[in-house]
């Protein structure tokens, strides 16, 4: 169960990124979101290559859960990120966390499921 936590952890940083790319941080407002916004696409993907090892695992053991689980984290960040827009006006660093928090457990459930054909 192990590896499947590590992929859990590395599909919630994963779901922060999609958030990010996808809403601004809310304006006038110094926090993480508005810190996180000045990186460029370089820490991005590095940030991304460094979840990869943790969801191979995942795609070796689990193929079909696992591209299901990122298909569910990127549209719930994408409908996340339209709602926060439309209510806050951008996104903040508890945002990102709620992101995080969300991409986890829609991984871990996907991961728990246990499919016999």
């Amino acid at each position: 169960m192990p590896p499947a936590l590590l992929a859990a952890g590395a599909a919630g940083r994963w779901t922060i990124l999609v958030v990010m790319s996808a809403v601004a941080p809310v304006e006038n407002r110094a926090g993480l979101a508005s810190a996180l916004a000045r990186l460029r696409i370089l820490p991005m993907l590095s940030a991304l290559m460094l979840a990869a090892p943790a969801l191979a695992w995942a795609f070796v053991t689990r193929a079909g859960q696992t591209i299901g689980a990122l298909l569910a984290c990127a549209v719930f960040a994408l409908v996340f990120a339209r709602w926060l827009e439309r209510k806050l006006g951008g996104s903040t660093g508890d945002c990102l966390g709620t992101a995080a928090y969300a991409g986890t457990l829609i991984m871990l459930a996907s991961l728990a499921i246990d499919i016999h054909s």
